[in-house]
């Protein structure tokens, strides 16, 4: 009876496979400068609440940024492409008082690490969120099993009914 008053076996179903991937609660944060691009490689670990594991990613950060805005999966690249690249020096939040020491090119990781923001001769160009995605895995898991769950929270109900109606009409069911 506890799928039935759980949601039954479909809401279980939907409930445990709506897994993320989102950054690390340390994510690493590194950025590298892809000139030739006129981009940023976003190089960070990543949490797979799916395979409870930690792994490095890279991406190209303005390319992707449409999708990370809508949730999406960015597109990845190899860990190998920052190979040479400079490095953009990241700091925490808050930033040290100095300004005249500052880089060019700099990021500042906002407090809860999941965002950072780039700024270009003391001045932000841009606020960014680190990616935080449906895992795919758990959307095909959910496509495949959904047909199954509501099979079975059908057999259920009517299990439930038929019980009710033979237990309404036989006086000493279930016997002792």
């Amino acid at each position: 009876m506890l799928p039935l008053v759980t949601g039954g076996c479909t809401g279980l179903l939907l409930d445990s496979t709506d897994l993320s991937n989102k950054p690390d609660a340390d994510p690493h944060l590194r950025l590298f400068e892809a000139r030739r691009q006129k981009d940023l490689v976003v190089v960070y670990d990543e949490y797979s609440e799916r395979t409870k594991s930690t792994r490095a990613r890279a991406y190209l950060l303005y390319k992707n940024q449409a999708r990370i805005a809508q949730s999406q999966s960015p597109h990845f690249t190899s860990l190998r492409t920052v190979r040479g690249l400079p490095l953009v020096p990241v700091f925490p939040d808050p930033l040290p008082v100095e300004t005249n020491s500052r880089p060019p090119l700099y990021a500042v990781v906002t407090t809860n690490t999941e965002s950072f923001m780039v700024y270009s001769n003391n001045q932000v160009v841009g606020s960014h969120d680190l990616p935080i995605y449906t895992d795919r895995a758990s959307e095909v898991e959910r496509v495949i099993f959904s047909p199954v769950a509501i099979t079975v929270d059908v057999a259920l109900v009517a299990g439930a009914i038929y019980l009710w109606l033979i237990a309404d009409k036989t006086e000493n069911w279930p016997a002792h």
